[in-house]
């Protein structure tokens, strides 16, 4: 059977066209790295503090594993074990970075995001990051993270190379350059009970 010229004409184009979708898809991926939907607010000047980070994740093994990696550049973490307990935690601190996992109980990452962001429209505060840090498939697509106020994706587990990048992106914090002030730093969960890590 021939394949008339016009259809063979009309694959070919689709198939150049989806690979060319692929390579911009990915173009950016790199190392189990970040997927950011736009542009970072322009900083005056690289952070002079630690950046005060909530850590969102019904994971308690993910919370401390992340929580002694930002250890380690002095970083000292709030944690929230599902949606609804960051979204208090976000409406009543002043957080430079939420790192949010999507899967939860009580209350999913995408939910308790828009009640982040409807929060802030309301009581006109600035606007704090939301990485997904996640290994689910939506945490690939950055149209659909965008819609519900993510700004970027950490993919899980990611590389330290990755978390570094986005602690300078989102809060102009140099990993490089910072200094451990004590060998242990703490860990803070929702509660108030305090882990060394």
């Amino acid at each position: 059977m021939t394949i008339p010229q016009h259809m063979r004409r009309a694959q070919t184009a689709w198939v150049n066209t989806t690979l060319a979708w692929f390579a911009h898809y990915w173009a950016g991926v790199a190392n189990r790295g970040e997927w950011l939907m736009r542009e970072a607010p322009p900083l005056a000047k690289p952070a002079t503090r630690p950046p005060r980070i909530l850590v969102v994740d019904d994971d308690a093994v993910n919370q401390l594993i992340m929580g002694a990696a930002l250890s380690r550049w002095g970083i000292t973490a709030q944690l929230a074990s599902d949606g609804a307990e960051a979204v208090a935690l976000a409406c009543g601190c002043d957080f430079d970075l939420i790192l949010m996992d999507l899967q939860m109980p009580v209350l999913d990452g995408l939910s308790a995001t828009v009640q982040i962001r409807r929060h802030e429209l309301d009581h006109a505060v600035a606007r704090v990051p939301v990485v997904a840090y996640t290994s689910s498939l939506i945490g690939r697509d950055p149209l659909a993270l965008k819609k519900f106020g993510l700004d970027a994706a950490l993919e899980k587990p990611c590389s330290e190379k990755a978390l570094k990048a986005c602690l300078l992106r989102w809060c102009a914090f140099n990993c490089e350059a910072s200094v451990l002030p004590h060998a242990h730093e703490r860990v803070h969960r929702v509660d108030g009970v305090q882990r060394s890590t």
